[in-house]
C-alpha cells in the first residue's frame, strides 16, 4: 500500500510554536503580577492572601503550561512522518475542516 504525509504530525508540529509561545506569555503575565506585589503594588491582608494564592496559581499554571508543551512533543515524536494512504492522518487537513 502506498504511503502519505503524515498531516496530523505536520499539523502538531505547526501549532507547537503556537502552544510554546501561549505558555510563555502566561509565565511572563504572573511573574509580572508576582513582581508587582512584591514591590508593594497593593498592600493589606487581602492583599497577603492575593499574593499568596498568586504564587500557588504561577506554580500550578507553570506547571501545566510545561505539561502542555511536552504532552504535544511526545505526540510529534510518537508519530511517523508517512502513513498508508487510507489512514485518518493522511487526510487530517481535510477532515479537521469537517463540520459535525
Amino acid at each position: 500500500m502506498a504511503h502519505k504525509p503524515n498531516q496530523y504530525k505536520e499539523a502538531l508540529q505547526a501549532a507547537r510554536p503556537t502552544v510554546a509561545s501561549e505558555t510563555e506569555s502566561l509565565r511572563k503575565a504572573l511573574a509580572a503580577a508576582e513582581r508587582a506585589m512584591t514591590a508593594g503594588a497593593w498592600v493589606s491582608t487581602k492583599a497577603t492572601d492575593f499574593e499568596h494564592g498568586l504564587g500557588h496559581h504561577k506554580t500550578t499554571l507553570a506547571n501545566a503550561a510545561t505539561h502542555s508543551l511536552d504532552e504535544v512533543d511526545d505526540k510529534i515524536h510518537s508519530e511517523p512522518d508517512e502513513v498508508p494512504e487510507d489512514d485518518w492522518r493522511a487526510e487530517w487537513y481535510r477532515l479537521s475542516r469537517m463540520v459535525y
